[in-house]
This record gives structure tokens, C-alpha cells and sequence, in this order.
């Protein structure tokens, strides 16, 4: 067993360090508490066991090692790089330690001697200033999956809404979407701006003096720091290309026939942005946690994020399902937005992984027991999408359709005043009959 991992094993439950020095004291279970800590509280804050009143219970075992592992300062947080394994020096460089913040000096001690050992925030003793911090780096994958569902549910709702050439046939919401986007990028790299996220922005560390608290909220706001200009730019990404379509629609000569390619190009371009936006989570995420990655957590999110966006893009091109997809990525997001002011608000994963398992459980019943006849015609898509002789042949066949309709009519109601030569309607009726066929 490592030094770090005996350190771990010996760390306070209280005050989140290893001991300073000795005496290290014991519950009935066996669990550590330090001797700074051990004043303050009656019941092990672990078990909940009260401790014995007429004598303490020491771990000789732990004292004997103490000294034999090396401990860095308390004040490390604050750039102090001193480290030693003798407790007693330790314990003297603490109290001298240049690094050391200033604090407040009416800290008191709590008031109430009955404490548990719960909510310890503070812990004063005669050596050193209260100073608690756990510096324990636990790789979390959850921030992954969060960061993706906020990114694809928005989205999901912006390209659903803004695509719809009935309610929204112009580009000036998306252009000015865009251009405060801009602003908010580069205001938000002031120094007044940054003061004022410093000051408004939520934190539980408002107690705290400002040296901590600027440290605290740094790894609390970390995660969202580091991929939070690469979504924004993907997000502005994504609606140009909306944008750059709605531009060459509006521009097209043959409005009619631009209007299905739109439609075909977004029966492609919804679920390519389901796939490629976690692809673009990952990427971003494993590019800052490289040095921190837990091996099997790190393939095991990105294994559970990708088939999660894979099998949304695959239902999505394989069922038929109208507007139904789209209108569940609204609802999340409108539950997101509703829920995440609340204490367990970040449903918004919770809810896309239901999805996908209601859509894949329904494109599984179509293929079994409905023969597939929800399913899309890829190769139609495929053709109005990228192939642009296709859709003008199609509209041809359109209107060669509503002409041979109009001439039959028109030859119907000739022969009822003027009645044709037999072997003349004869001809032509084989004649409508082979080419309304063809069509």
C-alpha cells in the first residue's frame, strides 16, 4: 500500500486531513478522529456511536506510522509546497507558515456540546487557524452526460422551432441570436463582467473568506468552465448551418422545389446533430481530463453516451414518426428549464435515456410485429436531399401528371357533344392509360 493510500486510510472524518501528530484517537468501531477534532464532538461523526466518557480510545497502531509518512502542509490550497513526515515540525511550520490566510479573529467555538459530529465547519485549536480542505481528486463522468443533454435538447428544440417555414420564414431571429451569442463571448472576458459572475453568481461559499472562495468556486465551476466555450461554439455552429439553408431558401429561383430539399436535408441533419454533439462532448471532455481519467469510468460513459446518441439517431432515420421525435426533445428541455432551479433539477439525461428506451422499444415492435411499415424510405430521402436532378424530375412528373389529367378531361368532354371514331377513343384511351401508368 502506497503513502497516499495510508494517508487516505488515516485522514479525519471531521477535518478531511491526516493527524498532525499524536495522539490519534478511536470509536468502540474503530474509526480515526484527530486529536484537534476529538474536543468537539460525542459521537463518531461515521457511525454514530457515542465515544467513551471516562477514557479515550487511541490507535497506537496509527501513531507509530505517522511519522513515517510524509504530510504536506494544510495550507497547501495556498501554493505552500512544504511536506515533511516529522509531526512535531510539521505542527511548528503550520503555525508560522507564510501562506497562511488571515482570518477573522472571533471565531468561537460551537455553542452546543451535544454535537454529533454533523456539519463540523470550523474546528479551533491552540496551534493553528481552522483550515479544512479535502484535496482529492475524484473523477466524475457525470458532468459528461449533463453537459450533452443540455447541448442536444436545445438544440433539438432551437432546429424543430426556427426550422418551420410557416411560423418562422425569415432569418432575423437567428441572426440576432447569434450576434448577442458574439457579445456575451466577448464581454464576458472583461474584468467588469467577470466581477459581477464573481459576486451574483450562486455558491454555497459566501461565508467564506475571499481567498478560499475564489478557490472553491474555481473547482466547482470547473467542469463547466472547460467545455463551456466549446458547446457555445458548437451551438453557434449549428444554427449558421440553419441559418446558411434558410439563406439559400430564400435566395432559390424554384422556391417549391428548394422547400422539399430543405425538408430532405433536415430529415438528415437532425439526427447527424443528435450523433455528432456527443462526439463532440467527449472529445472536449477527454481532451482537459486526460491526465485524470479513471480508466474503465472514462470508456464506460463514453461507451453509455455514445450508444445512447447512436440508437436516438438510428430510431430517428428509421421511423416514420412525423414530429413525435422532435416534440420529446421539447418536452425535456421545457422539464429541464422548469426543473433546474430544484435541489435534484438535472433530470434532463435521466429523460433522454427514457426516450431512447421507449423509441427503440417501438422501432423494435414495428420490425417484429408490424413488418416495418412505420418505416422511412431512406433512398427517397437520400435522393431529395443530394441529388438535385432528382427533385426537379419529380416536380416534372408533377406537372406532366396534372396535364395528361387536364387533357383527358378535356377530351372526355369533347367526345360527349362531338363522339369520337371507335378505333380513335380506343387509341387514346390506351394512350392515358399507358403513360398515368408510367407515372
Amino acid at each position: 500500500m502506497t503513502s497516499i493510500s495510508l494517508l487516505s486510510e488515516l485522514e479525519c472524518p471531521v477535518c478531511l486531513l491526516p493527524p498532525r501528530q499524536a495522539p490519534v484517537f478511536m470509536c468502540p468501531l474503530g474509526h480515526n478522529i484527530c486529536s484537534e477534532c476529538k474536543p468537539l464532538v460525542k459521537k463518531c461523526p461515521i457511525c454514530k456511536i457515542n465515544y467513551l466518557q471516562n477514557k479515550d480510545t487511541r490507535n497506537f497502531f496509527a501513531e507509530k506510522i505517522l511519522d513515517s509518512l510524509e504530510r504536506k502542509c494544510r495550507y497547501e490550497l495556498f501554493d505552500c509546497d512544504f511536506s515533511i513526515c516529522d509531526s512535531q515540525q510539521l505542527v511548528d511550520h503550520e503555525k508560522i507558515c507564510d501562506k497562511k490566510p488571515k482570518l477573522n479573529k472571533n471565531t468561537q467555538k460551537p455553542e452546543n456540546e451535544d454535537s454529533d459530529g454533523e456539519n463540523v465547519e470550523e474546528v479551533v485549536n491552540e496551534n493553528n487557524d481552522p483550515m479544512f480542505l479535502n484535496l482529492v481528486y475524484f473523477y466524475d463522468i457525470r458532468p459528461m452526460f449533463q453537459f450533452y443533454a443540455y447541448t442536444v435538447v436545445f438544440l433539438r428544440m432551437f432546429v424543430f422551432e426556427f426550422s418551420d417555414l410557416n411560423r418562422h420564414p425569415g432569418i432575423w431571429f437567428e441572426v440576432t441570436f447569434l450576434s448577442c451569442l458574439c457579445i456575451w463571448l466577448l464581454a464576458r472576458r472583461t474584468k467588469l463582467v467577470q466581477f459581477f459572475l464573481e459576486v451574483y453568481q450562486p455558491d454555497e461559499f459566501e461565508t467564506q473568506f475571499q481567498v478560499l472562495r475564489k478557490h472553491l468556486r474555481h473547482i466547482l465551476f470547473q467542469d463547466a468552465k472547460e467545455v463551456y466555450l466549446a458547446l457555445v461554439l458548437w451551438a453557434a455552429f449549428v444554427i449558421s448551418c440553419l441559418l446558411y439553408l434558410k439563406l439559400e431558401l430564400i435566395q432559390s429561383a424554384n422556391y417549391e422545389i428548394e422547400v422539399a430539399r430543405f425538408e430532405a436535408l433536415l430529415f438528415f441533419m437532425k439526427p447527424a446533430l443528435t450523433f455528432s454533439t456527443s462526439i463532440v462532448c467527449i472529445v472536449w471532455h477527454l481532451y482537459f481530463k486526460w491526465g485524470k481519467l479513471d480508466k474503465w469510468a472514462a470508456v464506460f460513459g463514453v461507451f453509455r453516451l455514445l450508444w445512447l446518441s447512436f440508437n436516438l439517431a438510428y430510431v430517428e432515420l428509421s421511423l416514420n414518426a412525423g414530429t413525435l421525435i422532435d416534440e420529446g426533445y421539447c418536452l425535456i428541455f421545457w422539464i429541464q428549464t422548469v426543473s433546474v432551479l430544484l435541489p435534484f433539477g438535472k433530470v434532463s439525461f435521466i429523460l433522454l435515456e427514457l426516450f431512447g428506451f421507449l423509441t427503440m422499444t417501438y422501432n423494435a415492435y414495428d420490425t417484429l410485429f408490424l413488418f416495418g411499415i412505420g418505416k422511412n424510405d431512406f433512398l427517397e430521402h437520400f435522393q431529395k436531399a443530394f441529388n438535385g436532378n432528382y427533385l426537379k424530375m419529380q416536380f416534372m412528373l408533377r406537372d406532366l401528371r396534372g396535364s395528361l389529367k387536364l387533357l383527358e378531361n378535356s377530351l372526355s368532354s369533347v367526345s360527349v357533344t362531338e363522339p369520337l371514331d371507335l378505333d380513335v377513343a380506343k387509341e387514346v384511351k390506351q394512350f392515358f392509360e399507358k403513360y398515368r401508368t408510367e407515372f
